[in-house]
């Protein structure tokens, strides 16, 4: 048993191991989703089709909870199938209850070409549904700005200013 770092490899040698398993991951990774891809086999959320993969509280710590990812399960075709064979998509995933509904599961297979982070990340602009998460997106960070910026303005109007330097600026 180990813990890896934020960015890849695992302290794994290559191919030592048969089959990983691991829940709840890409739901937390914001900016390095694309370098962890090349080096697995990963069981991953589903999530509605405007999102695309959006990410919610990014750079949140973990103490309170980590950020969040949601991805389609078009992205997921669209993306990760750049270099994964997708073996079958589940909307409903291994978590029981009703408070994990959505936790769907995508599992894949790598295939023998390699691509790099970037290939993932690639949007097509001419695929209509890129552009509308890229709007859902945009809606998304606008609201959580504001709501940042009001949690500030109260903090600040409750004398609690002395942590907050360029925060809601």
């Amino acid at each position: 048993m180990f813990q890896n770092e934020e960015a890849p490899p695992l302290p794994l040698e290559s191919d030592s191991s048969d089959l990983v398993w691991a829940v709840s991951v890409f739901t937390h990774i914001t900016g390095l989703w694309a370098a962890w891809l090349p080096s697995g086999l990963p069981v991953a959320p589903s999530e509605a089709d405007r999102v695309g993969m959006s990410m919610l509280n990014h750079g949140r710590s973990w103490d309170e909870g980590g950020p969040t990812v949601f991805h389609s399960e078009w992205w997921i075709r669209e993306h990760w199938g750049r270099a994964f064979d997708i073996g079958s998509v589940e909307q409903q995933g291994v978590m029981l209850g009703p408070q994990w509904n959505g936790q769907g599961v995508v599992m894949l297979r790598k295939r023998a070409a390699e691509i790099t982070a970037e290939e993932f990340e690639r949007i097509d602009p001419s695929d209509e549904r890129e552009i509308e998460a890229l709007r859902h997106n945009l809606r998304q960070l606008h609201h959580e700005s504001l709501t940042a910026r009001e949690a500030v303005n109260w903090l600040q109007s409750q004398g609690a200013t002395e942590n907050l330097t360029g925060i809601g600026e």
